[in-house]
């Protein structure tokens, strides 16, 4: 505020607990080079701008479903989350639990923020193994990221959904352990350890013999129902590579 200068305002107190005389409402007020100026011969000090706080981000409700095949429907999914309030992105997946490369999974681990909740119709959607599971959770988790599942009940914002994936934790350990233990028995015994070979020796052997007569890959696969890279695979761990040079040029090595 400013007035000209020498001007002499009397302002009345608004202070009612001061009713002494009407001498204590006044006070006088002089303007002094476009400032004003109280009795005391102070000048009036400014206010200060109040900063105003950034607005937090809201927090997302984000969904994941699958199916394993695509004669399987998302539909009944999509419809649990929607009545469960996720208002968010769903992101989804047509393929098996036990592959690691799932498009949508992975675009999910990407979106999701500290603070957003991710929301599925059954933990067994997350993956097939319970290690896969586990970790997954964990994962979000250390994120921040709370994880809600429908049909168990589990909560990651609250205690009991906590101690319940602590439970699945130690169980997936358990199963990591049998595991571990029947392999190293197995490998004891003589027997083999994981999924069988492709082929057996001999017929890797015979493989060898037909693709150095000149037969090709494609050929050599469906006979005995492998594919190309896995019949390179096996001559190149055997040691017993085709003789390709008796291969007429036009024939081609990798035809």
């Amino acid at each position: 505020m400013t007035a000209p200068a020498g001007s002499s305002f009397l302002l009345v107190s608004a202070f009612p607990w001061i009713p002494e005389s009407p001498s204590q409402n006044l006070c006088l007020i002089t303007v002094s080079g476009g400032d004003l100026w109280d009795n005391g011969g102070m000048p009036s000090r400014p206010r200060r701008p109040v900063a105003k706080e950034p607005p937090q981000p809201a927090h997302a409700v984000l969904g994941y479903a699958r199916v394993s095949t695509g004669h399987q429907v998302l539909d009944q999914q999509l419809d649990a989350l929607a009545a469960a309030g996720v208002s968010g992105r769903v992101f989804t997946d047509t393929m098996s639990g036990t592959r690691d490369d799932r498009p949508g999974l992975a675009e999910l681990m990407a979106y999701a923020r500290a603070g957003d909740t991710v929301t599925v119709v059954a933990l067994d959607r997350l993956g097939r193994s319970l290690s896969g599971i586990v970790q997954t959770v964990k994962t979000l988790g250390e994120r921040g990221i709370v994880l809600r599942s429908l049909r168990e009940g589990v909560d990651t914002s609250t205690s009991t959904g906590r101690m319940v994936l602590g439970i699945f934790a130690s169980l997936a350990d358990y199963e990591r352990t049998l595991i571990a233990e029947r392999a190293a028995a197995a490998r004891i015994r003589g027997r083999q350890v994981g999924r069988p070979p492709a082929l057996t020796g001999e017929q890797v052997a015979m493989t060898v013999r037909m693709r150095s007569a000149g037969e090709s890959v494609a050929d050599i696969g469906r006979t005995f129902s492998v594919g190309r890279s896995t019949l390179y695979r096996l001559w190149s761990s055997s040691g017993e590579l085709p003789d390709v040079a008796m291969i007429s040029p036009d024939r081609g090595a990798h035809r």
